[in-house]
């Protein structure tokens, strides 16, 4: 049993309307792939920027609805990351896009800094999600640090799914240790789950002038044996096609290549 998973690398702009026209530029590369489900960057709508708190759901459903009919004619399933602003929080959500359905997630975990502008639902949501057999969980940017049974259980899923803002470089390496001491608990977490993460992540930042460290693409694929297997292309827009195998009761990931031009 087989999987084609695309990952998406956008810019991280201010303006909606901009954004949408980056995801959507890349919706045909990927069907002309034979991708199954597409993932884009945490906040990938929206834009992760002060500005989020002006993306209400109003202002988001027209773009919303562009997607799910993207979906209903193609049946590519779309994992598309957003801020929504509603009653006057902020949340770090959005909606994992199926045929005929739209089932709507959410940061859960979030960092203190995070807490400043981000809000958390009252209701509890699932961080699981299937796609033709295969169950991901879905672990938005700095969840993937937490204690590795926070957001689904042993043997719960195949492989996980990492839409982020995160500042890789071109030094950054993937080993037990982030620095001299300093305990890479992503890696550690690999250890645990046993199975693949496929991270999205942004291309670069488009902030009209914001000089602020952020992403520069560099997306990371690490395989169930929690090594390195490719990076995203360094600040640029595009993205990875990783084709995903269960056998004997592991997940492998069988290709891991370039989005063509």
């Amino acid at each position: 049993m087989t999987l084609n998973v695309g990952i998406a690398q956008t810019p991280n702009s201010l303006d909606v309307e901009r954004n949408f026209q980056s995801i959507k530029s890349l919706l045909p590369r990927f069907e002309e792939a034979g991708v199954d489900v597409v993932l884009f960057p945490e906040c990938s709508l929206s834009g992760f920027s002060a500005k989020m708190k002006e993306c209400t759901a109003d202002l988001l459903k027209p773009y919303l609805e562009d997607i799910q009919s993207w979906t209903k004619k193609t049946s590519i399933e779309v994992v598309l990351p957003t801020a929504l602003a509603k009653n006057g929080s902020v949340y770090n959500s959005g909606w994992w896009f199926k045929q005929h359905e739209a089932n709507q997630f959410y940061k859960l975990g979030l960092t203190d800094s995070e807490k400043k502008f981000f809000s958390i639902p009252d209701e509890s949501y699932s961080k699981v999600f299937e796609v033709k057999g295969f169950r991901f969980a879905l672990l938005i940017c700095y969840e993937i640090e937490h204690a590795p049974w926070t957001y689904f259980q042993p043997n719960e899923v195949d492989a996980i799914l990492w839409p982020g803002y995160w500042g890789w470089d071109l030094e950054s390496k993937w080993e037990a240790e982030k620095a001299p001491g300093k305990v890479n608990p992503i890696f550690s977490n690999v250890n645990c789950w046993k199975v693949p993460v496929l991270q999205s992540n942004f291309a670069f930042n488009d902030l009209e002038g914001h000089s602020g460290a952020g992403p520069e693409g560099l997306s990371f694929i690490i395989d169930a044996k929690n090594r390195l297997l490719e990076r995203g292309a360094h600040q640029r827009v595009g993205g990875l096609l990783v084709t995903l195998e269960k056998k004997d009761g592991e997940t492998l990931i069988r290709k891991c290549v370039s989005l063509p031009n």
